[in-house]
């Protein structure tokens, strides 16, 4: 095994790792906010944790998987999905955007229904940390699962051209 298979591995698990540790702590926080806290999650909340999800078991495959670049780019779409969601869950949050989670006029049995299954909008402010709302939060791992996939993708692309460039020669 060479220097660059070496780096290429090391890298590999680098990434799985952080990416792994991101997602977990998401869905540890998010779960110790609904079931610790009794803080009912909004449906922004809820989707968002779908995509923690896909990206924890992602980066779990990657440990075993021989098509990580696949993977990655999974990982990296649902990690640019989860910051857009994120960013929509703040402007919701901050009053920017309407909340269309929430049901303001009740006209139909349809709508009452709605909103008797709706536990919580997405424009209320449940919980920070630092003054700091949860969703930024979310934004900001989104952020470091893609950085750090973008980066383990961008190393296997140069170590792969120096090894057939190294090959030609």
């Amino acid at each position: 095994m060479n220097l660059s298979d070496k780096l290429s591995k090391f890298c590999s698990q680098r990434t799985s790792l952080i990416n792994l540790g991101i997602s977990g702590s998401a869905l540890l926080i998010s779960y110790c906010t609904e079931f610790l806290f009794q803080i009912p999650p909004c449906t922004l909340c809820i989707v968002q944790r779908f995509i923690w999800m896909f990206i924890f078991f992602c980066t779990i495959l990657a440990f075993f998987s021989s098509n990580q670049r696949l993977l990655l780019l999974i990982i990296m779409s649902l990690a640019l999905i989860g910051g857009t969601l994120g960013i929509y869950h703040l402007l919701i949050q901050n009053g920017f955007i309407r909340d269309l989670c929430k049901v303001t006029k009740v006209s139909t049995i349809q709508d009452f229904e709605l909103m008797l299954n709706v536990k919580s909008g997405c424009s209320e402010k449940s919980l920070s940390f630092l003054k700091i709302p949860l969703p930024f939060f979310n934004v900001l791992g989104s952020l470091g699962c893609f950085v750090s996939s973008l980066t383990e993708a961008n190393f296997k692309k140069i170590s792969s051209f120096n090894t057939d460039r190294n090959a030609d020669d």
